[in-house]
């Protein structure tokens, strides 16, 4: 009896992994080089004049862990100012989403920031990213996850926004590959669990303490505001003290050996 629960259990387990459905994704691999996939478009908030486009993966970033074909845009001023944005993805009601991909810059220190706006909404750069970081390892490529639950029910675009040259490089660049969202069934606790890959940021809401779950090494965990801010936080035995946040909308970046999650957590 033991080994039929036992069994029973394992089958639904996989049966849950394998709910997971993908419901949009990018390569690039059969876009023709130097123009964008169908549907995607450049968004110039100072008219930079370099923009993004597709080129091919033997001009030297697959050295760099990308794979054929990627999408790049070149940086050579500091008030460059160039959003690659994607068509419209309908996210339907009663599942969650997770958006991933691979990116990584030509030059160090370069900062980013991801968007989701609603499909009829209009970009200013004036809005709350779900995802900013700077980059601080060059010629890498760096996988990032990001939970996009919240957005549920919508009919969405998601900016990759990228920002001018820091004062230490004269040029940079940025690539971006494998634009992915999956789609699960909601999970019936509290916890945020991503079974695909075995990350989670529990409970949530919460009013003193996150916990951090991965099957890879955490290395560091920060939590910001709505406007980007970093809060004084520290990591201490996989677990983030936020008693002295006020009560509001945050994010937890989790960064492992294998890349960074960042979940939209609620403090009570």
């Amino acid at each position: 009896m033991k080994k039929t629960l036992f069994s029973t259990l394992l089958l639904s387990a996989a049966l849950q992994f394998n709910a997971q459905t993908t419901i949009f994704e990018e390569t690039f691999d059969s876009t023709p080089d130097y123009s964008l996939p169908s549907g995607w478009n450049n968004n110039s908030l100072n008219d930079t004049l370099w923009k993004w486009y597709c080129q091919p993966g033997s001009l030297g970033t697959n050295a760099m862990g990308f794979s054929g074909k990627i999408a790049s845009v070149g940086k050579y001023n500091t008030t460059d100012d160039q959003s690659l944005v994607t068509p419209v993805i309908t996210l339907s009601s009663g599942n969650s989403y997770l958006l991933t991909f691979l990116i990584g810059a030509l030059g160090a220190e370069q900062r980013y920031a991801v968007y989701v706006l609603p499909a009829g909404n209009t970009f200013t750069g004036s809005e709350t990213p779900v995802f900013e970081e700077t980059i601080s390892q060059e010629r890498i490529a760096l996988s990032q996850s990001i939970d996009l639950s919240e957005y549920a029910g919508q009919d969405i675009k998601v900016y990759f926004r990228t920002f001018g040259l820091n004062r230490v490089n004269s040029s940079a660049g940025y690539y971006l590959d494998n634009v992915r969202i999956t789609q699960q069934p909601q999970l019936a606790t509290s916890e945020v669990f991503l079974k695909s890959s075995g990350v989670g940021v529990y409970p949530n809401p919460t009013a003193d303490y996150v916990y951090l779950k991965s099957p890879s090494k955490i290395t560091k965990a920060e939590v910001f505001d709505s406007s980007g801010r970093k809060m004084n936080t520290s990591l201490n035995d996989n677990k983030i003290d936020i008693r002295n946040l006020l009560p509001g909308a945050y994010v937890v970046k989790m960064t492992t050996d294998r890349g960074s999650y960042s979940q939209k957590v609620i403090k009570k």
